[in-house]
């Protein structure tokens, strides 16, 4: 990849080492030779060890790799995988907690040695945030019973508000509040024998805010504000947890109108 074009990504050096292990999986195939016949080889070989999704995210990263050399003039030829039709992929299950998991998991976190789990799982069981984005928190983003993520998926800062309670309970320092916790979140999960969806573990919380908010009456479009989706589609799945979900299919049908008829 580009450096100058990496460098603009959040994740750059992240898909830089993705698209090296790509090439190396793939036995450092000459580029100009590159195309579809060889990536499907792989992709079928590809899909004995990893699941559909990882498979359609390593296309979208060579994919993306040959359309920004192109962009920058730096490969005169076509993408060798235009065109290449994504694996289907049959959306997961989509695991959060129910309300008396909640305080058990949050006990389970309390008991452990890392100090910090405990208080991250409560930030993104109250904003809805990402694992990733309670966890780089740093002092100046606490304020005014207020926090704000600033390194966000979508580019974007967004705050949210938070509790008095929870808020009293933030480490009063400058920097980085915590360290690195997910390895303890897991091994908690783990003890409370809560059963979660292959992969869902660093988002189950973001996932039981958002499932929650929405049972309880909250707005979809309030919801993807505090989620931080660009798009209202990827907020939408969350929107069959409303009370009132579909309930005008029994209003506004047909028979409704006509209560003699006999079905």
């Amino acid at each position: 990849m580009n450096c100058r074009h990496a460098q603009a990504l959040n994740d750059g050096i992240k898909r830089k080492r993705k698209l090296f292990a790509l090439s190396k999986v793939m036995g450092n195939p000459i580029a100009n030779k590159f195309d579809k016949s060889q990536f499907s080889t792989y992709r079928k070989l590809r899909l004995e060890k990893v699941s559909v999704k990882t498979v359609n995210n390593e296309q979208t990263y060579i994919n993306a790799l040959f359309n920004e050399l192109i962009r920058l003039g730096e490969w005169k030829g076509a993408n060798p995988i235009a065109g290449m039709r994504a694996l289907k992929y049959k959306t997961p299950e989509m695991g959060y907690l129910q309300p008396s998991q909640i305080p058990l998991l949050i006990k389970e976190l309390g008991n452990g040695r890392n100090k910090d789990v405990q208080l991250i799982a409560e930030i993104c069981l109250s904003t809805g945030c990402r694992w990733g984005e309670a966890e780089n928190l740093r002092g100046e983003h606490v304020h005014n019973n207020k926090v704000t993520f600033v390194n966000t998926k979508g580019n974007k800062p967004r705050s949210i508000p938070i509790s008095v309670a929870l808020a009293a309970r933030m480490p009063k320092k400058t920097g980085n509040l915590f360290g690195s916790s997910i390895k303890a979140f897991r091994h908690a999960v783990d003890r409370t024998g809560i059963n979660l969806p292959k992969g869902q573990m660093s988002h189950v919380l973001r996932h039981t805010f958002a499932s929650h908010f929405m049972m309880n009456g909250g707005n979809i479009l309030v919801l993807q504000r505090i989620l931080g989706h660009a798009s209202i589609v990827d907020t939408m799945k969350y929107s069959h947890f409303a009370p009132e979900h579909l309930e005008d299919a029994v209003r506004f049908n047909p028979l409704a109108e006509a209560p003699n008829i006999e079905v």
